[in-house]
């Protein structure tokens, strides 16, 4: 019986290991959209993103990143954003 613990842990642990493993070769994924870079985002280069030119931006949160609510997101507001959502590690 306690080879059979064994093997189960053992196997367990490996499979826990192969999906650590699988590379996405930097590929974005459904839980890490593609990073996105203010201008980029500031279609017209204006210096500020607009609640409409966030629309165009797959996973831009234009109200949590419109930190002092003035309906335009400066690069300031951006760079604070996007700081807090990059992962630490």
């Amino acid at each position: 019986m306690e080879k059979l613990t064994i093997a189960t842990l053992v196997g367990a642990g490996m499979l826990t290991l192969a999906g650590c493993n699988d590379a996405n070769d930097g590929a974005p994924t459904a839980a890490q959209p593609p990073e996105v870079t203010f201008e980029a985002a500031d279609a017209n280069g204006d210096g500020r993103i607009t609640s409409q030119e966030a629309l165009t931006v797959p996973g831009l949160n234009f109200d949590r990143m419109d930190a002092d609510k003035n309906l335009s997101v400066t690069k300031q507001e951006f760079a604070s954003a996007t700081a807090l959502s990059r992962p630490r590690g």
